[in-house]
């Protein structure tokens, strides 16, 4: 019976054996019941991986991973895409390296697509994420109790200053008393001061 490789070694399939760097994905044809791909490293170590096709649910992601990557390590972006017969012709984009071909059977080229925008809706989800922190969780404000204002209190030793008398009081006191000697007039002083004589 054969053993079907298990998910991580799918992905470790695509390191290169003789340097150890990650392999990329150029060319993908269906040979019979396998998915072969030529890979190639950063150092040009060629490799043919063959994948299953009853296994492709397991592996997909990993070689849609793979077709995207150049060998610079930098991830690619589409640029071009066209489709005669059986094969699927990419022209990727890589800031460095500038065009990266691709050739992909046509049978794959769906399952490679979806896997494709299902990877960069996870990584627009991401950036979404890390743009926004999540607000700081909110502290409660003290409740500050206001004091009460105190009402003064009175001493009760305090010295109460006599009051004024009245305007009119004044006016009466004025005219009782001589302003040049300071005698208090009696009451029937009109025009003179009985003691000194001045007119009032």
């Amino acid at each position: 019976m054969r053993k079907v490789p298990v998910l991580s070694n799918y992905a470790e399939l695509f390191t290169c054996e003789r340097c150890g760097n990650p392999l990329v994905a150029g060319i993908v044809t269906i040979v019979k019941d396998n998915a072969n791909v030529i890979s190639k490293c950063i150092k040009g170590h060629k490799k043919t991986i063959k994948l299953p096709m009853e296994d492709m649910i397991k592996w997909i992601d990993i070689l849609t991973k793979h077709i995207y990557q150049c060998r610079c390590g930098e991830e690619l972006t589409d640029l071009k895409m066209s489709t005669t017969g059986e094969t699927t012709n990419l022209t990727l984009y890589c800031k460095t390296h500038k065009e990266r071909p691709r050739k992909i059977a046509t049978i794959l080229w769906t399952a490679i697509s979806n896997a494709r925008a299902k990877m960069l809706e996870k990584e627009l989800v991401i950036e979404e994420d890390s743009e926004t922190p999540p607000p700081p969780p909110q502290k409660q404000a003290p409740i500050v109790k206001e004091p009460i204002p105190s009402t003064p209190k009175i001493n009760q030793e305090t010295v109460i200053s006599p009051s004024l008398p009245e305007k009119e009081d004044l006016e009466t006191h004025k005219s009782r008393i001589c302003p040049t000697c300071g005698e208090t007039l009696p009451e029937d002083a009109t025009k003179f001061c009985p003691y000194c004589g001045m007119e009032l």
